[in-house]
């Protein structure tokens, strides 16, 4: 290949061959579903400063009083904070999420699947539940005056 020839701009030989490569790339190393997602998050994360709690724990309960019951416990901790949710899913497509915190009166952010946010207090003893939750990919923000803010990675309910 010559100086002059790479210069040269594609023609529809050239056009074709690299929607192959991007067709073959596509099939054999797709980009992930929740990219979008994660990268949001990172940028939130930055964005904030917050500390990231890391996922400690996850149980899966039997049964509850005779009838089977989905609900999960998942812990996350940093070095100030402990945070303990159980999910119950209610419905289809809901979740309910009753949680537990180290920090009491903290400011509980559940950022949704579908993008929304909602918002709750813990009360004193650092206990919250949000209902009607969207199933899908969340997320949580803690914040409590004097502290920094914890954000939790991404987890499915």
């Amino acid at each position: 290949m010559t100086k002059d020839t790479a210069a040269e701009p594609l023609d529809a030989q050239d056009e074709e061959i690299l929607a192959a490569l991007r067709e073959l790339y596509s099939r054999a190393d797709p980009c992930p579903a929740d990219l979008v997602d994660r990268v949001g998050f990172a940028l939130t994360v930055r964005q904030l400063h917050a500390e990231v709690a890391q996922l400690t724990d996850q149980y899966v309960p039997t049964r509850g009083l005779g009838t089977p019951t989905e609900a999960r416990t998942i812990s996350f901790s940093t070095d100030e904070l402990g945070i303990m949710l159980t999910v119950t899913h209610a419905g289809r497509d809901r979740s309910r999420l009753d949680g537990w915190l180290t920090w009491g009166g903290a400011v509980v952010q559940v950022t949704s699947a579908d993008g929304s946010v909602r918002e709750t207090t813990a009360d004193d003893d650092g206990r919250f539940v949000l209902d009607e939750l969207p199933r899908g990919q969340t997320r949580l923000l803690v914040s409590n005056e004097g502290s920094r803010p914890v954000v939790t990675p991404g987890f499915t309910i």
